[in-house]
C-alpha cells in the first residue's frame, strides 16, 4: 500500500504544481467561472430564494394586464407611484428601483412619485453608469490603445432629493449570466460609493445598527466615534452612502477587526 502512495506521489506533485502554475493564466479564471462555477449550482441544485425579498417584474405581462406600452421607458410615473404606496401598505422595509429616472416627464407625474417616494422614506433608486471609451496614444504601450472612463448618472434631482438613497447597480448587457456584481463601485471614483444591492440590505438592517455601533465600541473603544450614534441621521441628511463608505475604510483598515471576539 505504502509503495503505490509513493509511486503515485509524483504524479500528485506534477498535477498540484502545474494546477497552480496555469491559475495564474487569465483564459483559466474565466473557464473556471463560465463552468465551473455552473457546474457546482447544478451540482447543488435549486434553492428557494428568501420569502423576504419580492421582485416586481417588469414584462409583457405586465404591460398586456394594465394596458400600457411594452416599453417601460413609456409607463406612466404614477404607476410606479402607486406601487411604492401599496408596497408600503404592505409593509416593506425596502423599495428598490432599477429603472431608471433621468429626464423630466408628465409634470403631475413626476410630482406624485416625489411625494410618494418621501411618504414612504425607504426607496433607493438607481444611479445609472454611463461609459465612454477613450483612445490612447500609440506610445502608451503596456496600457493598451483605449480606456474606458465610467461616469456616474444622478436622477432627476426632484426624484434623488425625495429618495433615502441612491446608488449605481451594475449589470452586464452582454453575457446574460451574472457570476459576481461590486459591492462597492470601485472603477467610478477615488472614493467607491456602495452599489445598490449593499445600500438596499444596509436600510434592511437598519434595526441593528444601534447594536453594530455599541459592538464596535466595545471591541475597538474610540472606533464607533467615527460613526454616528443612530442611523437616521445618516438618513435625514441622504448621507447612507457615506456612511457605509467609512465602515468599510475602518474594516480596511483594520484587517483583524472582523474576527474580534465581542
Amino acid at each position: 500500500m505504502f509503495t503505490r502512495f509513493l509511486k503515485a506521489l509524483p504524479l500528485g506533485a506534477v498535477v498540484a504544481i502545474g494546477g497552480f502554475a496555469i491559475s495564474f493564466l487569465q483564459f483559466v479564471h474565466g473557464f473556471e467561472e463560465d463552468v465551473g462555477l455552473g457546474l457546482l449550482f447544478k451540482l447543488r441544485g435549486a434553492k428557494r430564494p428568501p420569502a423576504d425579498a419580492v421582485v416586481v417584474s417588469i414584462d409583457k405581462d405586465s404591460s398586456d394586464q394594465l394596458g400600457i406600452p411594452e416599453n417601460p421607458d413609456k409607463w406612466p410615473r404614477s404607476l410606479h407611484a402607486r406601487l411604492i404606496e401599496v408596497l408600503s401598505k404592505a409593509g416593506a422595509a425596502v423599495v428598490a428601483f432599477d429603472v431608471h429616472f433621468l429626464e423630466p416627464r408628465v409634470a403631475a407625474d413626476d410630482e406624485l412619485l416625489a411625494r410618494a417616494i418621501r411618504q414612504a422614506a425607504n426607496v433607493v433608486l438607481t444611479d445609472p453608469m454611463v461609459a465612454r471609451e477613450i483612445p490612447v496614444s500609440e506610445t502608451v504601450g503596456s496600457y493598451g490603445k483605449e480606456h474606458s472612463i465610467v461616469r456616474i448618472v444622478k436622477p432627476l434631482p426632484l426624484l434623488a432629493d425625495s429618495a433615502v438613497a441612491t446608488a449605481p447597480f451594475v449589470l452586464p448587457r452582454i453575457p446574460f449570466k451574472v457570476n459576481q456584481y461590486w459591492t462597492f463601485q470601485t472603477e467610478a471614483a477615488l472614493s467607491p460609493p456602495p452599489t445598490l444591492p449593499v445600500v438596499a440590505y444596509q436600510l434592511f438592517r437598519i434595526h441593528i445598527y444601534d447594536d453594530f455601533v455599541r459592538l464596535l465600541e466595545k471591541v475597538r473603544p474610540g472606533l464607533s466615534g467615527k460613526l454616528p450614534q443612530s442611523l437616521d441621521a445618516s438618513i435625514q441628511t441622504k448621507s447612507v452612502g457615506t456612511l457605509m463608505s467609512t465602515i468599510k475604510d475602518i474594516f480596511d483598515s483594520d484587517p483583524t477587526l472582523a474576527g474580534s471576539p465581542r
